[in-house]
């Protein structure tokens, strides 16, 4: 099935509610590291409790690579995975990618 919406799809690979074969594992972390770095009472707090990076602003992939040569020795992927196996488990807070309707 196709997801027009992007930013949905998005959204619910986040969440992982869309299978991991259909995106990018390494893209979707450094999108999730820039929703969350637009809170930074929230989200940039929170990611660097966790990791001890700092986000640099709002450049998720750069995080990322930080984030691998850091903990996984330059695996992209891997380190990927951690952010958004951390994300879902609720290490970061419980955050809301998206607003209620008004």
């Amino acid at each position: 099935m196709r997801i027009s919406d992007q930013s949905a799809a998005i959204k619910l690979a986040i969440c992982d509610d869309i299978g991991e074969r259909s995106y990018d594992v390494t893209d979707v972390a450094a999108i999730l590291v820039q929703m969350l770095s637009r809170f930074p009472t929230v989200g940039t707090k929170a990611i660097y409790k966790r990791y001890k990076i700092d986000t640099d602003g709002h450049c998720g992939k750069t995080f990322v690579q930080k984030l691998a040569a850091q903990l996984f020795n330059g695996d992209g992927n891997q380190a990927a995975f951690r952010v958004l196996t951390d994300f879902r488990k609720g290490k970061f807070g419980w955050v809301s990618l998206e607003r209620p309707p008004q």
